[in-house]
């Protein structure tokens, strides 16, 4: 949809049911998408084309997020988050996070932040291990990193910042 005019541009056709998450590559060339139909896609941005469907989210997948590098994107469900390989379609790395309610990148890409709905934050490196973990009160509803990676804003019922 144009932002100039509010014109549908593209219709991207795939899913067999609801898409809960969509977020286009830092240099526009792509858009990710993830359903309740528990798979991610993986399109050409331009064309609308079909690049890659990814299905081994066992449950809806509920958000997307790309590294700032493009190399590699996550997924995640209300449990788990994957790592994708951006040009081979591959999952990297699986991690276990129960209630699962956001998740980013640093803005470097050398970190990936998850917040639960129970209020617990783990940030994991870039081949999974994670590097640190600390509870909030509160859901935590969204997450972001500072532009130097040295702080950690999280967005929950307290409306908290915290450093790590």
């Amino acid at each position: 949809m144009s932002v100039k005019d509010g014109e549908l541009q593209k219709i991207f056709q795939g899913h067999s049911e609801q898409v809960n998450a969509a977020q286009f590559s830092p240099d526009g060339t792509l858009i990710a998408s993830g359903s309740d139909d528990c798979s991610v896609r993986l399109w050409e941005a331009d064309s609308g084309e079909l690049i890659r469907s990814l299905e081994e989210h066992a449950k809806p997948v509920r958000f997307i997020a790309f590294s700032p590098a493009q190399m590699q994107f996550v997924s995640a469900d209300e449990d788990c988050f994957r790592i994708w390989d951006v040009k081979q379609g591959s999952s990297i790395a699986l991690k276990q996070v129960h209630q699962l309610s956001s998740i980013c990148y640093s803005n470097d890409g050398q970190l990936i932040a998850a917040g639960s709905r129970s209020g617990l934050v783990i940030v994991f490196s870039l081949q999974g291990e994670k590097t640190c973990e600390f509870q909030v009160r509160g859901a935590v509803n969204a997450l972001c990193f500072s532009k130097d990676g040295q702080f950690l804003g999280a967005a929950c019922d307290n409306a908290a910042i915290y450093n790590f």
